[in-house]
């Protein structure tokens, strides 16, 4: 075993504070056993929450060239920055993640892959992050536990550990107003949320908020339709229009369709074969009563199983809503 070369004949420690060990077995003759990581949360405080502690040699998070958690020296500018981040890099690091439930009991530890995510909120600390399954870590690539009450029965390939992006004071808006409408209800497509406390390598970074991602993953932990049978895009202000999964056709037909006349039978009744007009319906009722900033130039993502699918989008990042008093003048404003 190591931590801080600490050795044990018989397999007991002594742990009086928060404390990450890495396990290994050795034995003359054999070679070492594989590692096993456990991370100790000394109850200093009331821990309500749940904790999400993440484990990783410090180079990946934090090294100038390699590191993906600090801004660093061998990244590129974008999202709000004009000079080189790590933090930008679409780049994936080898970490061990612990989920402690709210009574402090280990109920999934599992090495998983760190990638950044975000937006311009990026560059603000502490910084978003998404934790992926990985089966080459000897693990599943699903994370096997039911982290969201809202959604008991998904099985999640992907976690967002969010810090609130232009809500990262409060880190309440978003998740709050996603619950409101998921509990509704209403047919939109909402992230399930569940607040945590974060430690990184023993440290303790805060309050954030686990979600579901908004991407592939969502769709295929809600829907089981898996990358190659789905034809999903994105929109972004840096990127523009982003084909994610599948063929852009699908974005194209749709795009011709809602070109033509609606108010013409037969347009309408070709609409509504390639746009699901319910769920699409209520997506852009919610978005112009919330009355954001940031969309729909930027925070739109749609999906559609392709072999006979319609088009269904994804609510996220309502961290900018209640920005104006004259939603449909800033819709129209919007260059898409």
């Amino acid at each position: 075993t190591l931590k801080n070369g600490e050795t044990s004949r018989y397999g007991q420690f002594t742990v009086g504070s928060t404390s990450i060990y890495r396990f290994r077995l050795f034995a003359d003759g054999q070679l070492p056993s594989p590692v096993t990581t456990r991370s100790f949360i000394y109850r200093d405080r009331d821990y309500t929450l749940p904790v999400v502690s993440v484990v990783s040699d410090p180079t990946f998070l934090y090294d100038n060239t390699m590191g993906v958690y600090v801004q660093g020296t061998n990244g590129r500018p974008g999202n709000g920055q004009k000079t080189a981040c790590n933090w930008n890099m679409d780049w994936e690091r080898p970490v061990n993640f612990s989920y402690l439930d709210a009574n402090g009991e280990m109920v999934l530890n599992q090495d998983v892959n760190l990638e950044m995510c975000g937006g311009w909120s990026r560059a603000w600390n502490p910084h978003s992050f998404k934790l992926k399954g990985n089966k080459e870590f000897g693990g599943e690539k699903d994370l096997l536990y039911p982290f969201f009450l809202q959604k008991p029965f998904i099985r999640n390939r992907t976690l967002q550990i969010r810090n609130g992006g232009n809500d990262n004071n409060g880190r309440f808006k978003d998740p709050s107003l996603q619950y409101i409408i998921q509990t509704s209800g209403v047919d939109i497509d909402c992230q399930s949320y569940q607040p945590v406390h974060e430690f990184i390598n023993g440290e303790y970074i805060g309050v954030l908020n686990v979600r579901e991602p908004n991407n592939k993953h969502y769709v295929y932990a809600n829907y089981g339709w898996d990358d190659d049978e789905i034809d999903q895009f994105e929109m972004s202000p840096d990127s523009g229009y982003v084909q994610k999964c599948g063929t852009p056709d699908a974005y194209n037909e749709l795009v011709d369709v809602l070109s033509a006349d609606a108010a013409n039978p037969e347009t309408y009744a070709e609409i509504c074969r390639v746009l699901d007009i319910d769920n699409y319906v209520n997506y852009m009722a919610a978005e112009f009563y919330l009355g954001g900033t940031d969309w729909p130039q930027n925070n739109v993502k749609g999906y559609k199983l392709r072999d006979g699918g319609r088009f269904r989008f994804v609510m996220f990042d309502l961290d900018g809503v209640f920005a104006t008093s004259d939603p449909f003048g800033t819709f129209m404003s919007k260059e898409i």
